[in-house]
């Protein structure tokens, strides 16, 4: 395949730099600088190109927008309308670190993003990339890109427009917003954009596919190991409860923070005043490896319907969707003793069935165990191998967490319309499986692929279908779900895309189990949010025009 040259927009990197290039956008003046990273086109980075960094797409959302909507930003505030501050790469979003405890650096005001392009003369498609970190952590300095509101800062809510849902979906529409007005300044071209996400990031752009409000903002779209779907339909507690949790504990609120007007007030007071050091050391308390912290939910703007509603209205997308055999091996690194040796039946049931169905009774516990084990578990397995065991929870909570949902997004892309060209990485995936001699448990994946990531295959996918679909010779998904498998041999078809995984969650679970209830907005609580959303202003114009596109 011939190199197709594509722009990206990313976020924040630490550079001596010289200003050589100006573009004129709308908002005033943005510097940038060009870079020569060779023709050695086996290395990661090569070739030229002009970089702009730490371009604001938002007001800092702090001081009174903490836990507001975002807000545009109309003007570069230079006296020469010249943004002038755009020399590193910014900070990620306020984020603990798995420990509780702050990471690396970051800041509420982060909302930036960083454009590469090869020059700004051309018409280029538009690649913009969103992080993953299950809503949790993340960002600009992982890899250099884009940025939106993660953790507490973007999806803590009470379902009033005191703490709006999902702003970190918002920031992410506004970025969009953003992209379709300027970046033709930039060399791309608005009318070929390409949305890119790993993990959560996946999991943002699936959701953002199905929200009315970003009509129009894109075309293409890869979704890499996420899927929305999975924040409406895995029990996560009593939806909400995370939200009245984490109030109790930030202001030591004894009542429900949610139950009157008082209660909000006294709960918006609070935490206006606490410190972002304050808020993050206690993020990480009630979680564990694999579960949904913070997630999109059905809110009344973003969401004003369940997903299956949704997706009936999703405009036809050309979309890649790329997966991984084992998903969950992503969270083996967080065995850190690597010590399986008590690995068995119980730990999966303790990890799978009370974690995640904990409200489920003895017997749909035991039926829902019985339909894992008929389906997943292949061969007999001696209750002392705990390394068998292991694999198999890992295989199953892919399936339950990634997968099966992956299957499902395809089939309702594909209803609608949408050309959906799907992929599977299993090379090197076998490795994992021989005799484990080392005791650090993160040796068994070493050599393995991992939840999300492609290593040195990941450039490839950046000229995939998703971006010139004409001139990919890589075959649509039909009604036969036939996938590119990236096995040994790096481009074996198949078909029958997650089919297992499909018919254990999608058909054999749900008469066990039941159907996982989405939150159900009063309607007069959902029309106020609404309400909210379209008067707040510098917010109706930004985002919600988006109606009339």
């Amino acid at each position: 395949m011939s190199p197709i040259k594509c722009m990206v927009i990313l976020t924040s990197i630490a550079l001596t730099l010289k200003f050589t290039k100006r573009v004129y956008t709308s908002r005033g003046i943005v510097r940038g600088f060009h870079v020569d990273y060779g023709a050695n086109r086996k290395e990661l980075f090569h070739g030229c190109a002009v970089i702009f960094l730490g371009i604001p797409f938002a007001q800092p959302p702090v001081g009174a927008l903490r836990f507001k909507l975002p807000m545009a930003v109309d003007k570069y505030s230079d006296e020469e309308g010249q943004l002038n501050h755009n020399e590193i790469l910014r900070s990620r979003c306020a984020q603990a670190n798995e420990t509780g405890k702050p990471g690396q650096p970051s800041s509420e005001d982060c909302l930036y993003l960083n454009v590469f392009t090869p020059n700004v003369t051309g018409r280029y498609p538009v690649m913009v990339w969103i992080h993953g970190g299950a809503h949790f952590k993340g960002g600009a300095n992982d890899f250099h890109y884009k940025k939106f509101r993660v953790q507490w800062r973007g999806f803590f809510t009470t379902f009033t427009p005191e703490f709006p849902a999902n702003l970190g979906l918002f920031d992410q529409i506004l970025a969009l917003r953003w992209v379709n007005e300027e970046i033709s300044a930039f060399g791309g071209d608005p009318d070929r954009i390409t949305l890119f996400g790993q993990s959560a990031g996946a999991m943002s752009i699936s959701g953002l596919s199905l929200s009315p409000l970003t009509k129009g903002l894109f075309n293409r779209m890869i979704l890499d190991s996420g899927s929305v779907l999975v924040s409406f339909f895995v029990p996560n507690d009593k939806r909400g409860s995370i939200q009245r949790i984490r109030a109790a504990q930030w202001c030591k609120i004894k009542d429900d923070p949610m139950s009157s007007e008082t209660a909000l007030a006294e709960l918006r007071k609070c935490l206006s005043n606490l410190s972002t050091e304050e808020i993050v050391k206690d993020d990480v308390t009630l979680s564990h490896p694999g579960s949904l912290r913070w997630a999109p939910v059905r809110d009344g703007a973003v969401f004003p319907d369940d997903p299956e509603v949704l997706a009936r209205s999703r405009p036809a997308y050309d979309a890649l969707l790329l997966d991984m055999p084992v998903e969950q091996a992503m969270f083996a690194p967080a065995y850190k003793s690597g010590n399986v040796s008590t690995f068995g039946i119980r730990s999966l049931k303790k990890s799978l069935l009370n974690r995640h169905y904990g409200y489920l009774s003895d017997v749909q516990l035991k039926r829902m165990l019985d339909i894992l084990m008929e389906n997943y578990k292949t061969k007999e397995i001696d209750k002392n191998d705990h390394l068998e065991w292991f694999k198999l929870n890992m295989d199953i909570i892919s399936a339950e967490r990634y997968t099966n949902y992956g299957r499902l997004e395809a089939e309702w892309l594909k209803s609608q319309g949408s050309r959906v060209f799907l992929a599977t990485f299993t090379y090197g995936e076998r490795k994992q499986h021989t005799p484990m001699t080392s005791a650090i448990c993160g040796s068994l994946l070493q050599n393995g692929k991992r939840h999300g990531w492609k290593g040195k295959l990941l450039p490839e996918i950046w000229q995939w279908p998703t971006i010139l679909v004409e001139t990919s010779g890589w075959p649509e998904s039909g009604s036969d779900y036939k996938f590119m498998n990236f096995d040994d041999s790096l481009d074996q078809m198949s078909n029958n895309w997650r089919a297992m995984d499909h018919y254990v969650f999608t058909e054999a679970m749900p008469p066990v189990i039941g159907k996982n209830p989405s939150i159900n907005l009063t309607q007069d609580v959902e029309s106020l949010l609404k309400y909210y959303v379209y008067s707040t202003p510098g917010t109706n114009q930004s985002i919600l025009a988006l109606d009339n596109k």
